[in-house]
């Protein structure tokens, strides 16, 4: 494993965590608002973002040579 490499878990670290704490603020925010069903959905919707963002990080990563 290379240092550039093992200095990008800290970061991806604190990116999930801060995607998990967005999902659960999403669906607490829209079911206490909307309901559950709804709540469901703004999760779903706000995890889908989130991994369209890893995505594009990933791929702004391997484009830089670091994964």
């Amino acid at each position: 494993m290379t240092s550039q490499i093992a200095e990008m878990w800290l970061p991806l670290a604190l990116f999930f965590l801060f995607a998990l704490f967005s999902v659960a603020g999403a669906y607490l925010a829209a079911a206490h608002l909307r309901g559950r069903k709804v709540g469901v959905l703004a999760a779903l919707a706000t995890a889908v973002f989130f991994g369209a963002l890893l995505l594009g990080l990933r791929f702004l990563l391997r484009e830089g040579g670091v994964l």
